[in-house]
């Protein structure tokens, strides 16, 4: 069945059809998120409010509606950014943040509550990708509900201190080396592949050369897109590796970019309540 995870009305009839027809229900997963969005630097009120919309009043509507069932569980899909950080991320660390906290919360709800900080998975039909294969991900997703966990727990390839640790190389070598390649060097594609040879430690890489199979991974994708974004100023977001894994697909995808319309004004700065101004 489809519905809005955050319409409360619209959850009441699920579970109505879902009582009819299945007579119950043993477990709830959610997992409900938007496509990556792109780095969050300079955030807008929209883009806030629709990275935490289904995430955080996602969770509230579903313990609105199927908070008295006595379910086996309730598992809810957090990131390891929550644990580690997000470089340019803030607003994705924030929801994950919140599920983590509210799994571990008095949350009212009369099923065991585990919130679960995944780390990256492989993405498939992307070669050499490294993160979790998602076998390996739900065989410990059933470990953990078999085991009886609340709280929270992550699950990964790597350990949260790792994530961490790269996290806090990844922000210092960006502010040292952030002005180093500007779009005014020249060609588009003669920008993004500087950027590319210099995060990527290779000498030499064409327009059609793919990012994975030199060497790149989900741990230095974020360095690589950000560099770029701050370099010709377009809003990359991080699914772009996925679908423009090429100089020239990646190219091409920030003169789209470009010609798109103007987004709307920054976020306004805020009145304190009881004061002037």
């Amino acid at each position: 069945m489809r519905a809005d995870v955050t319409d409360v009305d619209a959850l009441r009839a699920v579970r109505a059809d879902i009582e009819d027809d299945l007579g119950g229900l043993d477990g709830i997963v959610h997992a409900a998120r938007l496509p990556d969005t792109g780095l969050s630097t300079g955030s807008r009120p929209a883009e806030a409010t629709a990275e935490l919309l289904p995430k955080v009043t996602g969770a509230l509507a579903l313990r609105a509606v199927f908070g008295d069932m006595p379910l086996d569980f309730v598992l809810l899909s957090s990131s390891v950014t929550a644990l580690a950080g997000g470089l340019g991320r803030a607003d994705d660390t924030a929801a994950n943040a919140f599920l983590d906290a509210y799994a571990r919360s008095p949350h009212g709800w009369r099923s065991p509550v585990l919130s679960v900080a995944w780390g990256a998975w492989r993405e498939e039909g992307v070669p050499d990708h490294d993160g979790l294969a998602p076998d390996a991900a739900v065989r410990a997703a059933c470990r953990v509900l078999a085991e009886g966990r609340t709280g929270s727990v992550a699950i990964g390839a790597y350990t949260v201190e790792a994530v961490a640790g790269h996290e806090r190389r990844l922000a210092a070598t960006t502010a040292a080396t952030a002005s180093t390649v500007t779009a005014a060097d020249g060609d588009l594609q003669d920008t993004v592949a500087r950027i590319w040879r210099d995060v990527l430690g290779v000498t030499e890489v064409g327009p059609h050369d793919d990012f994975f199979r030199l060497g790149g991974t989900s741990l230095v994708a974020a360095q690589l897109v950000l560099r770029i974004r701050q370099a010709v100023g377009a809003r990359l977001s991080m699914r772009v590796l996925f679908d423009a894994p090429t100089v020239a697909a990646m190219a091409a995808r920030i003169e789209s970019l470009r010609a798109a319309p103007p987004a709307e004004a920054p976020i306004p700065r805020l009145r304190r309540p009881g004061r002037p101004g």
